[in-house]
């Protein structure tokens, strides 16, 4: 397993964090191709490593990427040597970077792609913004449930957060949720405004900008003797094979092998499809409309003539185009390298100093951050070690550990100056993305945040420690952290992790308030829309669960805030249900440009919710009763979905044990497997009151569940009286479904989910291509 793959599956299923500072997640591969003059360059740091590099190859526009090797070691054959002249190890910034299939192996070091080649990103008409179009500030965290002031918790450290929601314009909507809960598949979700069905992406090996075919699991579909290619693939699976055989006009079928680490392209289609071995799957030459003409949020602004830039995480960071390929290389879980597509290539000369980065922040062809992990890597903690001795501000030694959001923060400064200084002198409105990366695990912080929450023995725990017997275990998701859903954690280690996660919390708040402080003294507030909002929640114990990986409420629902000063001086709390694919359409309207039909968006704009007084959900003042969780059985008829009344979230389930459906809570994630072998997924409807989920067999071949067949298991919860200022609530702790009081209800939910959720294939009709 490549040390790259390895660090996805650590931090994903939160396998033992090291304790020990470890380097950024290199590529374990080194890239041919022309070095710069006067290599290798020294790292000056003590303690220093690929990071080193990552800042001295983006302070360089001529450098494409990097190698890294520490003291002492060396590859012969390719005359790389890193001797004990240079103790802090070495850097060879590259001009040109080859592809991974003429890449070496390498045992110690690594390498990173920093920028893509221009001439490998498409190029796209602009047309120009709108005379009264608004700039956009575009906020993002990792991993964040609503656990912040304006949403009803009062014990957390957020003020700025509380001040961006109660300032005018500001609105915060606290029933808001992620259409899948985990960070790739909903952030791709959420910035193309589709539901996962129709991003098709529901795990880390997938992603938008793959080609598209229909995959046939263990099914052969090219002839044999017409094999004119086999390539070795790292990441990103039957996606990745169907992408290589899709750009490649001799190609007519392919076949990913048993173990998903070989592809064979054909230059016939068999006339008879034939069985094939267990694990392996069979395509024809695809689609790449998808690939090409899916349009994502800050591309849509790019279109529109904003100057878009970005940093941190907008797009998913660990896996794909992370090793040495072209942007729209092999990899996994994420359009390659931030998206190059998304954001602005050319921009005049304005060059913007970070001593603190060593690196021009904004420059041609610079206006992303595309490695985030050799920019801004989250360095490992155990813990009970992820107090890191700092202040306020984030200050750490020796500065080449400082932390990422550190980093994310002051770039996110640089960036936003020289946006500004364009927006002055061109009067072009910009979009700036600020990806933050906690409080994402490893809960690495500055230690001063610790003093602002009680001692670890006077921390709240989870009121319901254990999966309650009610539950169907498969909805409950194995971690290292969540060994087993009877079994509660350790106290204090339960403590130590939700003190922790709060501080991390408040630390995001502080680099927060940072980048709005900067927006106020260039005096672009009054013109500026901002959003903020994460990728999905997390559990903290409830359940017995933690992290996301579930369709309950703590790890569907999500904080978000819009502020648009200039509809008035009203803030205050939108109750509505809403989802995060509605974010791509309402960040258009309240910014002035229009969506076209064309894109085929699943969400709705919440500009008239952003800019109303009045809700049309149901009083959002309700007190909680004693009855909280036990809703009443007289159930009136309820109303199939409107705008802003339901939210839709899905998630898979591939059990390790599939003969004990008592173990399917075990082993079950699904991030690295393919799309086309899940066995089960979990499909939530969250409504005014109630949760409804059903557990339901998967299709692999038509990419959809079985709508038609009996559930392996439903969930039917109340939420009667839920103001959602409560994580601890009995709301989701009983499992209604299946008794008789509650029959009416259930068939109802049934039902609308059923009118939710299409039926039929969810592959779309161009997804073969029959020429041959």
């Amino acid at each position: 397993m490549s040390g790259l793959l390895g660090f996805v599956l650590c931090v994903v299923t939160c396998c033992v964090i090291l304790v020990v500072a470890q380097p950024p997640y290199n590529s374990k591969q080194i890239l041919l191709g022309r070095d710069l003059p006067g290599m290798p360059l020294p790292i000056k740091e003590k303690g220093g490593d690929g990071q080193s590099c990552a800042f001295m190859c983006n302070s360089d526009l001529q450098c494409r990427g990097y190698n890294w090797l520490p003291s002492g070691c060396s590859d012969p054959r390719l005359g790389l040597h890193c001797n004990d002249s240079f103790p802090n190890g070495c850097c060879w910034l590259k001009a040109e970077a080859s592809s991974l299939n003429t890449a070496y192996d390498v045992k110690c070091g690594g390498s990173f792609i920093i920028r893509p080649d221009p001439a490998t990103i498409p190029v796209f008409p602009i047309t120009p913004a709108p005379s009264n179009a608004k700039n956009v500030l575009y906020i993002l965290a990792d991993d964040m449930r609503p656990d912040a002031v304006p949403f009803g918790a009062s014990f957390m450290h957020t003020p700025h957060l509380r001040n961006l929601a109660s300032s005018p314009g500001g609105v915060y909507f606290s029933g808001a949720y992620c259409n899948i809960a985990v960070c790739s598949p909903s952030r791709m979700s959420f910035l193309t405004g589709k539901y996962p069905h129709h991003t098709l992406t529901w795990n880390f090996i997938n992603h938008i900008r793959q080609a598209t075919c229909r995959e046939y699991p263990h099914t052969h579909l090219g002839e044999t003797s017409s094999a004119f290619r086999s390539i070795p693939i790292h990441n990103g699976g039957a996606g990745q094979c169907c992408s290589w055989c899709s750009a490649d006009s001799k190609c007519a079928a392919w076949f990913l092998h048993v173990g998903g680490d070989n592809c064979t392209l054909y230059e016939k289609a068999a006339k008879t499809p034939t069985e094939a071995p267990v694990g392996s799957i069979g395509g024809l030459r695809g689609s790449t409309d998808m690939q090409q003409n899916l349009v994502t949020l800050p591309q849509h602004f790019t279109k529109n003539g904003y100057y878009t830039l970005s940093t941190g995480k907008i797009f998913h960071t660990e896996e794909g185009g992370s090793g040495p390929e072209p942007w729209d290389g092999e990899g996994t879980g994420m359009p390659p390298l931030q998206d190059p597509p998304s954001w602005s290539q050319v921009k005049p000369s304005i060059l913007v100093k970070s001593e603190q980065l060593n690196a021009q922040a904004v420059a041609p062809g610079n206006s992303s951050m595309y490695n985030v992990n050799s920019m801004a890597p989250m360095r490992p903690c155990n813990w009970d070690s992820c107090s890191i001795p700092s202040n306020l501000e984030g200050d750490v030694e020796p500065p080449v550990f400082r932390f990422c959001d550190r980093i994310i923060g002051d770039d996110a400064l640089l960036k936003l100056d020289a946006a500004a200084t364009n927006y002055r002198a061109s009067g072009q409105p910009f979009l700036l993305g600020i990806g933050f990366r906690k409080p994402h695990l490893p809960f690495r912080h500055p230690s001063a945040y610790d003093s602002l929450y009680p001692d670890i023995k006077n921390i709240q725990l989870a009121k319901y420690k254990v999966l309650n017997e009610s539950v169907p275990v498969i909805a409950f998701h194995q971690t290292d952290l969540a060994e087993n859903p009877f079994t509660p954690m350790d106290d204090t280690k339960a403590a130590t992790l939700r003190r922790n996660y709060y501080s991390a919390i408040s630390w995001v708040d502080y680099n927060i308030g940072r980048v709005l402080s900067e927006l106020d003294t260039l005096g672009l507030t009054n013109d500026t829309l901002v959003v903020f909002h994460t990728d999905h929640g997390w559990s903290l114990g409830e359940h017995g669960q933690w992290e996301k990986f579930t369709n309950w409420e703590h790890g569907t629902r999500v904080p978000l805030i819009v502020r648009a000063p200039w509809l008035g001086s009203r803030s205050g709390k939108v109750p509505n249900i809403v989802e995060l694919i509605d974010i791509f359409p309402t960040m258009a309207e309240l910014a002035g440009i229009t969506v076209p039909q064309s894109y085929k968006l699943d969400g709705s704009s919440l500009a008239s919710l952003v800019t109303s007084t009045v809700s049309s959900s149901a009083d959002s003042d309700r007190k909680i009763t004693q009855n909280a969780g036990q809703a009443s059985s007289d159930i009136p008829n309820l109303e199939y979905p409107t705008l802003n009344s339901y939210s839709l979230t899905v998630y898979p389930r591939c059990p390790l044990d599939m003969s004990d459906p008592s173990r399917y809570w075990a082993q079950n994630t699904c991030l690295m497997k393919e799309r086309s072998s899940f066995p089960f997924i979990g499909v939530s409807l969250r409504v005014p009151d109630w949760r409804y989920t059903e557990w339901l067999k998967w299709n692999g071949t038509a990419l959809s569940p079985h709508l038609d067949s009996e559930p392996i298991g439903v969930e039917l919860y109340s939420h009667a009286g839920d103001d959602g200022t409560s994580f601890d609530g009995p709301y989701e702790q009983f499992n209604l479904a299946g008794l008789s009081e509650y029959e009416k209800i259930q068939n109802q939910l049934a039902a609308m989910l059923r009118t939710v959720y299409p039926k039929g294939s969810a592959w779309p009709s161009n997804s073969e291509i029959t020429k041959k």
